[in-house]
């Protein structure tokens, strides 16, 4: 198999809860990389990551779950595989990991030749770039 099941803890939240200007609490994330890594794709993960946190409804997820969980903790990034010769992108999952489960929230492609994100509808199986993802039906009713 050549990616290892094994995920690796690159750092517990991105810093403490702080209140924005809304009032709203900084959403924090955990970061999480397969561990057959190549020592050079330590800058592209952090590319990734940085996109995939700053997308509204990543945010936006990271609060609920953090309200949930009275502050103890939010949502994770996933780095599920890397791009090849066989691969032109990053395949990243946002969720929330316990001990029990991984829960998938939102299932993203990275293309690295651009970085830009689009988004794999699981239910349909197509992939979709942002806007048309936040335009879809299963946006709509899963995302409000």
């Amino acid at each position: 198999m050549k990616f290892l099941i094994y995920l690796i803890v690159i750092t517990a939240a991105c810093g403490n809860i702080n209140s924005n200007e809304k009032g709203l609490e900084k959403p924090s994330f955990n970061k999480y990389f397969i561990s057959d890594a190549k020592q050079d794709s330590t800058k592209d993960d952090s590319m990734v990551y940085a996109n995939i946190s700053q997308l509204k409804e990543v945010k936006e997820k990271s609060r609920f779950v953090q309200k949930l969980s009275d502050n103890m903790h939010g949502i994770s990034i996933i780095i599920q595989a890397r791009p090849s010769a066989s691969l032109p992108y990053f395949w990243v999952q946002v969720g929330y990991i316990n001990e029990k489960r991984l829960e998938v929230y939102y299932n993203f492609y990275v293309f690295k030749k651009n970085w830009e994100i689009k988004y794999l509808d699981v239910l349909t199986n197509k992939t979709l770039s942002l806007e048309e993802w936040r335009k879809s039906e299963n946006y709509l009713k899963y995302n409000k």
